[in-house]
């Protein structure tokens, strides 16, 4: 009798990956104070604490923006995901960023294809999910207190060589900024925070921060 096979498909790497990044967008959201802690309620995720929003309206937002960066990981052409918190005059005060480079580029038809020998949803796995988690929450503990009225959004960079996502006309375009990566990471201060494993995926996470700026904004 054939058995199912235990291997990973990229289709699940991506649905995992998915789900990791909403679970941190609504406890990063809740540790940074953007929404009063009233909207949020604790939950467990990956055996850990996590805060998770209970406002309709906030969760299909970060569902449905979530979902549209899905559609882009999907091509295989995406770099990095990251939340990207902002003041009222739009300096971008934090930048939580989850790279996506190892997601290769593979037609649909083989997204559902067994493509890693590694078991899924092992303990190892789930560990390692658990200690991204908590080394995300502990790092937003330890950051100063954001100016009042800051926003966020979700936002996403390509690859080389793809410049525009699926129904590009519908996504907004992040101002031009003169600035390298390199000299951006130069100015501000860069956390590591984790490298995930997911599947034949691999995923680092850091976070850049401004704190010489935050009292100006204040």
């Amino acid at each position: 009798m054939a058995t199912e096979d235990p291997s990973w498909t990229v289709k699940q790497c991506i649905d995992v990956f998915r789900e990791f990044l909403i679970v941190c967008i609504h406890s990063i959201l809740c540790n940074r104070q953007l929404y009063p802690e009233s909207l949020f309620i604790k939950s467990r995720k990956y055996n850990t604490v996590v805060w998770q929003s209970r406002h309709p309206i906030l969760c299909n937002y970060i569902q449905d923006a979530v979902e549209a960066c899905t559609q882009e990981l999907q091509e295989g052409i995406v770099e990095c995901i990251y939340l990207s918190i902002t003041s009222t005059d739009q300096v971008e005060l934090e930048r939580y960023i989850f790279s996506a480079y190892s997601i290769p580029r593979i037609p649909d038809f083989l997204l559902e294809k067994p493509v890693s020998p590694r078991v899924p949803y092992s303990d190892s796995f789930v560990e390692s999910l658990r200690a991204a988690m908590i080394r995300i929450q502990n790092a937003t503990h330890s950051l100063q207190q954001l100016p009042e009225n800051c926003s966020w959004s979700i936002r996403l960079t390509l690859k080389e060589n793809n410049t525009r996502p699926k129904a590009w006309e519908t996504w907004y375009l992040s101002e031009h900024t003169p600035e390298s990566n390199l000299e951006r990471r130069y100015q501000n201060l860069t956390i590591p925070l984790r490298n995930i494993s997911i599947g034949p995926m691999d995923s680092e996470i850091w976070l850049e921060s401004r704190p010489d700026v935050y009292d100006n904004e204040k």
